[in-house]
């Protein structure tokens, strides 16, 4: 990969436009682009921007699906400045490469903002140059309010409004301010959307009303310089589709070496630096983002869930042991550090296992004196609630035979039962209740092989069958039958590999595997359309998968074999990416709109309090 040179003591080599100094020291001006980037949106709902760097080639072959964003902040000054990134080339690859820069407002955000299919809410801009050797050059990019929900075709982005070419010729620039597109063909030497004399180029602090101008004297952004704390990085042109290291299983993590003048005071989220492919983590790992702890010292946490401004988890059970008594609790997103505290909300659950939350309450399974499956008769696993900030816990259904996953919609609570005596008998149940309890529990399926995983959308119930051979062989499957009784069962998938967890994201259920029955490790993430059709694998060669998140435009996962938590395109077709690495046995994900968060289940020792609740953001 290619960086920022550092040279010895006592050479030095300063880069300025028009400057000729390389000759007089030895040293020869770097090769690099500084992209500086700044939006008249910051008072209307902006969200966040992203920055995306890639080789054009690469991007024409694999497609915008298959491209992560490298940097992102949220942060835009009141002067409308957002921040720099200098790019410099990589080891390998040549030719022309593509800056991508994508701004969301009003709750889009800006990695939703650089998908293959944006919101209408998003500001997206594209640049495509080549390096020119031994010469510094600047390019602003200003994300405007009247390219919202402007969508251009590949080669194109939008000016002014309109959508013109997005390619600049840099073999005409003539200084090392190489600006360009303000509906013109040719590359210029002023603003990529022109500034008059009183308004100079983002984060040109020599420009101004005294300037004449004059943009052939305008200086180069330095990269060393913080600019509104936003995007200020040193990035290689990525040599490949997703920016990291590639490996051999198909997973792409979000590092590579860093710059040793990547900045801690630009890192978004209290990160050490920016680096490679992101910022630059206390333990020295360049990742996407930085987990930070919402909660600690957690005996098992399992399960989680988040609504209104808080993480709400369960603690008690780990995966393959007996769950031990545990408690339901909750704590702010941003986690203890701002002053928050833990709240327990319920206490004394014996088996608390999947979790739900609305507007108002918080749900879940307690599988009662029977969590490892056994039982038969007298059996007393039950749905519960609570609200949200807190208050009476309350029974939605008792009796239960070791209730398992939960789903939530406007007016019903669904959960499946697992079995009732062996596990290679067919006599799980999905079920379904009133919200507000004390109403009948009707069966909508009975007879399931091991029933897991739940969700609801569009008038169906979909769940998984774990299969296997601890459930007589059958393989996993995932089905639907309607949100009323009568009807039948519905296979969508099946021949799954011990499926777990599955969720509805848009018109797509997804859903993830242990994968046991396999030589090696070899879980997976995989999806189908609500309504049937193709199976597609998302994600493959991963660790024994317990659940998953999705947002409509990336899936995301824990992986507790390897210690990850990853997404990738929920569209298929893309790399895989590393969210966070070296985590203590992650399992549950949950999303909100900026973050991703987890539980760290910690060691299986019973008794153990080394479990976490984590997030990271961007997620």
């Amino acid at each position: 990969m290619g960086g920022v040179r550092r040279l010895g003591p006592g050479t030095w080599c300063l880069a300025t436009a028009g400057a000729a100094l390389a000759s007089l020291t030895g040293c020869r001006s770097p090769t690099e682009v500084t992209f500086a980037v700044s939006s008249d949106a910051c008072d209307a709902g902006y969200v966040g921007t992203s920055v995306t760097v890639v080789w054009a080639a690469t991007l024409a072959a694999q497609g915008d699906a298959s491209i992560f964003p490298q940097s992102e902040t949220a942060v835009c000054g009141r002067d409308g400045g957002i921040g720099t990134l200098v790019v410099v080339p990589g080891a390998s690859g040549s030719g022309p490469f593509v800056v991508k820069v994508a701004t969301g407002l009003s709750g889009a955000t800006a990695d939703q903002c650089a998908g293959a299919n944006p919101p209408s809410t998003c500001i997206v801009a594209t640049r495509e140059l080549s390096f020119i050797d031994h010469t510094p050059l600047v390019v602003p990019i200003e994300m405007l309010l009247n390219c919202e929900n402007v969508r251009c075709v590949p080669g194109q982005t939008c000016v002014n409004g309109q959508c013109a070419s997005d390619q600049l010729n840099t073999s005409l620039c003539q200084s090392a301010a190489c600006l360009n597109l303000n509906g013109d063909a040719s590359v210029r030497t002023d603003a990529s959307v022109r500034h008059d004399a009183t308004s100079p180029p983002p984060g040109d602090a020599s420009s101004g009303p005294d300037s004449g101008g004059d943009a052939s004297a305008a200086k180069p952004v330095d990269a060393s310089t913080r600019h509104d704390a936003g995007v200020d990085a040193t990035l290689p042109v990525p040599d490949a589709g997703a920016s990291g290291d590639a490996h051999a299983d198909g997973t792409v993590d979000a590092h590579a070496d860093a710059h040793a003048d990547a900045h801690a005071d630009a890192a978004p989220d209290g990160a050490a630096s920016l680096c490679d492919g992101g910022v630059r983590c206390g333990n020295g790992e360049c990742l996407v983002a930085c987990p930070s702890a919402v909660a600690s010292a957690q005996p098992w946490p399992w399960a989680i869930a988040v609504a209104s401004g808080r993480v709400y988890w369960t603690t008690g059970c780990y995966p393959g042991q007996a769950c031990v008594p545990g408690a339901i609790h909750s704590a702010p997103t941003t986690g203890l550090g701002d002053g928050g505290t833990v709240t327990t909300l319920a206490s004394g659950q014996n088996g608390a296992w999947a979790l739900a939350a609305n507007a108002t309450d918080v749900f879940w399974t307690d599988q009662g004196s029977a969590p490892t499956g056994t039982c038969t008769t007298g059996c007393n696993g039950t749905v519960m609630s609570v609200p949200l900030a807190g208050g009476t816990v309350s029974t939605v259904a008792s009796s239960q035979a070791s209730p398992l996953g939960l789903t939530l919609d406007t007016g019903s609570v669904y959960w499946v039962t697992r079995y009732t005596g062996s596990i290679t008998a067919a006599t799980g149940t999905v079920e379904m209740t009133p919200l507000g309890g004390g109403g009948a529990v009707t069966p909508l399926a009975t007879t399931q092989p091991f029933p897991g995983g739940i969700a609801v959308a569009g008038g169906n119930v979909y769940w998984t069958n774990y299969g296997g051979p601890d459930a007589g062989g059958a393989g996993g499957t995932v089905v639907k039958h309607g949100t009323t009784t009568g009807g039948s069962v519905t296979t969508l998938a099946s021949g799954q590999d011990y499926i777990s967890n599955l969720i509805v994201e848009g018109s797509t259920v997804l859903w993830v595997t242990e994968g046991k029955t396999a030589a090696t490790v070899g879980g997976t993430v995989m999806s189908v359309p609500m309504a049937g059709g193709p199976v597609v694998t998302l994600a493959s060669a991963q660790g024994a998968l317990v659940n998953l998140a999705a947002d409509g435009t990336n899936v995301y996962w824990a992986d507790p074999t390897h210690g990850t938590v990853l997404k990738t395109s929920q569209a298929g077709g893309g790399g895989i990416l590393t969210l966070a690495s070296g985590q203590n046995t992650p399992t549950n994900v949950a999303l909100d709109g900026t973050s991703v968060y987890w539980v760290n289940t910690g060691t299986s020792t019973s008794g153990s309090t080394d479990g976490t609740v984590m997030k990271a953001t961007p997620k």
